[in-house]
């Protein structure tokens, strides 16, 4: 199935590899880097690594536990 990642690579960056990028200060950016850096096919690699980030920290990027942020200083 399309869209699907093979689970021994989402046992190991969930799990051995997760020492990787979960710990960064940016950790969604340090995935990417990682699964770049394993040849991940670029094409690929923002898809897997939202899925990833998500099961990880259980929310999807971006996501704020439901609250907005404060924008009103944008105009």
């Amino acid at each position: 199935m399309a869209g699907t990642m093979p689970p021994r690579l989402q046992a190991y960056w969930l799990g051995e590899g997760l020492a990787r990028w979960a710990v960064a200060p940016t950790p969604y950016r340090a995935l990417v880097a990682a699964l770049l850096d394993e040849d991940v096919p670029a094409n690929q690699v923002h898809g897997a690594a939202a899925r990833l980030h998500r099961k990880h920290f259980g929310k999807w990027l971006g996501k704020h536990d439901g609250v907005r942020g404060d924008y009103s200083s944008f105009g």
